[in-house]
């Protein structure tokens, strides 16, 4: 599926048009997949395209038991790309759900113009779509890096949120972690980057835990996931239980 980050222009118009016919969109998409792909998706709601863009809490939980990912699985784009595929297969989802971006959510108002716009020879807005289209299916590595993966991918997204709500239900009894994650677009990107670069604040469970609770508590200040993982990367929580944990967060 990289190979898709190499089309030509004229490839780039044919694959946008696809997305708007299933069968059209998996015809296109079959020369990038492999043959013995084992992902398997196919869960009991249906999403609409506003749901797509921001999966319902509700839904975490069946995505999450349904994929049985662990964390490798689910830091792998080439997952996601099956299971997008599948959702698609399966009718959880239409392809054309795909085209949105954060400044345009409409997906058939977007292709339409991106297709228009191509054919006058203006290529900005049709360059964005194919990208943004590209990051929702698997995050679009080659230019977002491992980061596309954990940011930019719906159901990625739902599972990563409710993954680390579940590291966090290690530690600490805070229902409210999950309904945070939901809501806090910034913290959790933000946490995920550490995640993905350095690794600091995952590695340890227990400081992952204390900051989801307190952040769900608290709220955040800009840089406060920033300066937990500048700590962590000096010091080891690892004698301290979560309330000590806390205390140091809440003096930074």
């Amino acid at each position: 599926m990289l190979e898709l980050q190499k089309l030509k222009d004229e490839e780039k118009y044919l694959f946008l048009k696809s997305l708007l016919d299933k069968e059209e969109f998996l015809d296109f998409i079959e020369v990038f997949v492999e043959e013995d792909y084992k992902v398997k998706f196919n869960p009991s709601f249906k999403l609409s395209e506003f749901e797509f863009q921001y999966i319902p809490m509700d839904f975490y939980k069946e995505i999450y038991d349904h994929l049985k990912f662990n964390e490798l699985d689910a830091s792998n784009y080439k997952n996601w790309f099956y299971v997008n595929l599948e959702a698609v297969k399966n009718d959880i989802i239409k392809p054309y759900y795909f085209a949105f971006s954060k400044k345009n959510k409409e997906p058939l108002r977007n292709i339409a113009r991106a297709l228009r716009e191509y054919e006058k020879g203006e290529k900005k807005f049709f360059y964005e779509i194919f990208r943004a289209v590209l990051r929702r299916m698997f995050g679009m590595i080659k230019e977002r890096g491992r980061k596309g993966i954990f940011q930019d991918v719906p159901f990625s997204i739902a599972w990563w949120k409710y993954h680390l709500f579940l590291i966090s239900l290690e530690y600490v009894n805070n229902e409210k972690i999950l309904e945070f994650l939901y809501e806090k677009a910034t913290f959790y990107n933000q946490l995920v980057e550490k995640m993905g670069f350095t690794l600091t604040v995952l590695a340890d469970r227990k400081l992952l835990a204390a900051l989801l609770d307190y952040a769900a508590y608290n709220g955040v200040k800009k840089e406060l996931v920033k300066d937990v993982a500048m700590v962590s990367s000096i010091r080891s929580f690892g004698a301290l239980n979560v309330d000590e944990i806390q205390k140091i967060i809440k003096g930074l």
